[in-house]
């Protein structure tokens, strides 16, 4: 009788096992405070301790926000867009090369734009 339960239980559990699919959604958090999470086809979102956040949507583009305000946006048809916190821009097409808006270069001062 004991090995009768035995054997029904491997098989519910194999059962069970071989009829699930892949996950379609899914999330997690980290140890310090962030969380990501997403769906299957759809996209994911990403939010970290400090206040910044990444959010992806399939088909579409991804888009980021930093803890200070600037933002990055790539679509998924070409092209990148970045705003700086004082409101400058660099854009740019898919192979051609980026134009900035802006006269601070506060992380690169090498980089020149004409």
């Amino acid at each position: 009788m004991f090995a009768l339960r035995i054997r029904i239980g491997l098989s519910a559990a194999l059962a069970g096992m071989l009829a699930a699919g892949p996950a379609a959604a899914w999330s997690h958090s980290n140890a310090y405070g962030g969380h990501s999470s997403g769906t299957y086809g759809e996209g994911g979102t990403h939010t970290n301790a400090y206040g910044g956040s990444t959010s992806h949507a399939y088909g579409e583009g991804t888009e980021h926000t930093n803890t200070y305000g600037g933002s990055t946006a790539h679509s998924y048809y070409g092209g990148t867009s970045h705003t700086n916190v004082y409101g400058g821009t660099t854009t740019g097409a898919r192979n051609v090369i980026a134009a900035n808006t802006s006269d601070r270069f506060a992380l690169n001062p090498a980089v020149t734009w004409s």
